[in-house]
């Protein structure tokens, strides 16, 4: 009889062993529900949102509205569906709208993916601008915007194409960078 409780006795310590090792393994491989790893998850959302952007001297730099923004807590970003900026340090102001867009943490860069159209209103004598161009990454920060894609500008009757765009709002420049052509059509 000895011997038989002895080998129960081995069974049963291995069997715990056995079954203590699997517990620790499956725990090991999924993190707690308090203690999720973090994934590019959005954490919340906002619908139909506007957000204004003030400066130091406490006027609005900019404005963004989206239909939809989910915020990303692992990088700060928010995704953007259909965002429409407005940028307010010139005069006339820039309207821009694209497809999609994403601000990265702080919101000193916004890129504007899909198809991006910007206009500027006729002034002081100066045609209506209308530019037209895809994934649009704009630094308000630096009062810059530039692309590396096919961009399309119009000026009244006057148009440029070219490939590479840098738009300069503080100092009033548009460059395109490769690729320029023009069709300038003179005063009747």
């Amino acid at each position: 009889m000895n011997r038989l409780n002895l080998l129960l006795i081995l069974i049963a310590v291995v069997l715990v062993a056995a079954y203590a090792s699997w517990l620790l393994e499956t725990f090991r491989s999924e993190p707690w529900r308090g203690e999720q790893a973090q994934t590019h998850v959005p954490d919340y959302f906002l619908e139909n949102f506007t957000l204004i952007v003030y400066g130091p001297d406490g006027r609005p730099r900019h404005t963004l509205r989206s239909e939809r923004g989910e915020h990303f807590a692992d990088d700060g970003s928010i995704d953007l569906v259909q965002p429409r900026l407005t940028v307010l340090e010139t005069t006339p102001p820039w309207q821009v709208e694209a497809d999609h867009g994403r601000i990265t943490q702080g919101g000193e860069q916004i890129d504007l993916g899909g198809v991006v159209t910007a206009r500027r209103a006729a002034h002081d004598n100066q045609p209506a601008l209308l530019l037209r161009t895809r994934d649009l990454r704009v630094l308000p920060p630096q009062k810059r915007a530039e692309t590396a894609a096919a961009a399309d500008l119009r000026a009244g009757p006057h148009r440029l194409t070219g490939t590479g765009m840098r738009l300069d709002w503080g100092r009033q420049r548009l460059i395109l960078l490769a690729d320029v052509e023009s069709r300038y059509v003179p005063a009747p």
